[in-house]
């Protein structure tokens, strides 16, 4: 990383905006990627670099994408499991002994 005169290190800059890239992108796929870095002042690694950067963050942001609806899939899944959790317990918890007794004494009174 540079440095500044300061001594606080600095990021450096990107020499090729991403709009340049795109445009070097569409001019590779139709004239091929060495004529084009060749017509760019580019090495054609440059180009192969930056196709292979950006099929890398395409194939992350899908991931992103797919991991986000996984989790709202199963966030509405436990949502309705806890929601209808206390009934189905209510409903299919057998009587404990304490509860046979009080009813014992209320068909006896």
């Amino acid at each position: 990383m540079a440095t500044a005169a300061n001594g606080v290190s600095k990021r450096k800059q990107s020499r090729y905006s991403a709009k340049y890239r795109s445009e070097a992108f569409s001019l590779a796929e139709r004239i091929g990627v060495a004529a084009a870095a060749s017509e760019l002042g580019l090495h054609a690694t440059q180009i192969y670099q930056w196709r292979a950067k950006a099929a890398h963050e395409k194939f992350v942001g899908d991931r992103e994408r797919q991991l986000r609806e996984e989790n709202a899939r199963l966030k509405r899944q436990l949502a309705e499991k806890t929601e209808f959790a206390p009934a189905r317990s209510l409903v299919g918890r057998p009587a404990t002994g304490s509860m046979l007794i009080s009813h014992a004494q209320r068909l006896a009174a």
